[in-house]
């Protein structure tokens, strides 16, 4: 039996004809091969249906644009970071109808052209683009995408602003439930400003004062947290033999490694991991929940010399709260959640609303709440209720690898995350 090999996984030729006979297995083949490698290996099989399908309504010339749409952008949603540019959907001025429009799809160099779409069709698809690109980091996610686009393929009276406030209420209960995973979480650091970073590293590092407020502040943690140097644990629970442990444990690493280490290994060298970025799905946090409320805390330092100037910093951090109400996490307010930020952002877009017109974008979230309660009782409260609640953080996750050479920062990788309850 033949088979064509992708990577670890092989799609033999059974399963090839299952998916379709002919020119079309040919065509999607043919398109595969080029894009295969843009999908992690456990992404591979549902990927390439997607494909077999999307070849499919291309050819038989299936009218249904707006699920041709959703394929793609369920595609693209599956696809590596570094590759999702590479598929895309462009909406034109119809050249045979001016009242209608045209789209075309481009996967790498596979084109699909769509001619004199209906405005009825064309809404829908403009709606879904729109906000797949607005807030990729909901509808990145497959199971997000699917009642997006379920919400607006059933729709047919409804306005907008109910409708995202009804897939606002489905979206979170899904997340509550575990179907959806909307974890803060972005591996290999691929939207952190290292240099932003490395900067602050250097400022502190480049100080007159070897006494740093920040040493000070190590001392205070060093009898509490787990600190281990190049393979030698320090053991001691008295505060000032710990410091002198550590202390002679790193003496032999040159000054300027030294200073970058008080700096990073003490929560203002936390916090600055995880504010640097650009991306608005993270959360910039000072603290997340207090000492009383703390079920389980871990946090490990393991520092390695890799050569004379070279030092490897490993730094994990793990807290997990017990507390579903605490009102005092002033930075885990729900302004920086992502529905949150989906649902005001789309009323704001359907309503040409300034962002920082709050009155009239609470005029008009109170005429959707009054909408849902028509539609069943309370449902507008239990929407105004999520709207307003308190994100409270559960767990609080970092597992990153720092190399400094000379206190200058030369590499960052790993990840951080955090989850709500």
């Amino acid at each position: 039996m033949m088979s064509v090999k992708i990577d670890r996984n092989d799609i033999s030729t059974s399963q090839i004809l299952k998916i379709s006979q002919g020119k079309k297995t040919k065509d999607v083949m043919s398109l595969w091969a080029k894009i295969k490698d843009w999908f992690q290996s456990n992404k591979r099989e549902k990927a390439l249906k997607i494909i077999e399908n999307i070849v499919s309504k291309e050819q038989i010339d299936d009218k249904n644009h707006f699920e041709m749409a959703y394929h793609v952008l369920m595609l693209k949603s599956m696809a590596s970071d570094a590759y999702k540019e590479r598929i895309k959907i462009t909406i034109d001025d119809s050249l045979g109808n001016p009242n209608n429009k045209d789209i075309t799809i481009l996967i790498d160099d596979y084109n699909i052209f769509m001619k004199d779409i209906d405005n009825k069709q064309l809404n829908k698809i403009s709606t879904i683009i729109n906000v797949f690109n607005r807030h990729s980091s909901v509808f990145s996610n497959e199971t997000a995408l699917k009642c997006l686009y379920e919400k607006l393929e059933q729709n047919e009276s409804k306005s907008n602003d109910l409708l995202f406030a009804e897939l606002y209420l489905e979206l979170d209960k899904k997340i509550s439930s575990g179907e959806i995973d909307l974890e803060l979480n972005k591996s290999n650091f691929n939207q952190v400003d290292f240099y932003a970073i490395s900067q602050r590293v250097n400022e502190a590092v480049d100080e007159s004062n070897t006494n740093l407020d920040i040493k000070r502040a190590l001392r205070k943690d060093i009898n509490r947290d787990t600190y281990i140097v190049n393979g030698e644990k320090i053991k001691s629970k008295n505060q000032e033999e710990a410091m002198q442990q550590f202390e002679s444990l790193i003496k032999d690493l040159s000054e300027k490694n030294k200073k970058a280490i008080y700096y990073l290994l003490n929560q203002e060298g936390i916090t600055l991991i995880k504010s640097y970025n650009n991306a608005f799905d993270y959360y910039t946090l000072t603290t997340s929940f207090s000492g009383d409320n703390i079920v389980k805390q871990e946090k490990i330092y393991s520092i390695k010399s890799l050569s004379d100037a070279l030092i490897e910093v490993k730094i994990k951090y793990f807290k997990k709260s017990s507390d579903k109400i605490n009102h005092d996490i002033t930075l885990a307010r729900p302004f920086e959640s992502k529905l949150y930020n989906f649902m005001y952002d789309m009323v704001v877009t359907n309503n040409n609303l300034e962002l920082n017109d709050d009155k009239n974008l609470n005029k008009k979230i109170k005429e959707i709440k009054k909408h849902l309660d028509e539609k069943e009782p309370n449902l507008g409260d239990k929407f105004l209720d999520l709207l307003y609640r308190d994100k409270i953080i559960n767990e609080d996750n970092i597992d990153i690898t720092l190399k400094l050479n000379k206190g200058e920062l030369v590499s960052l990788d790993g990840e951080c995350s955090y989850r709500f309850y």
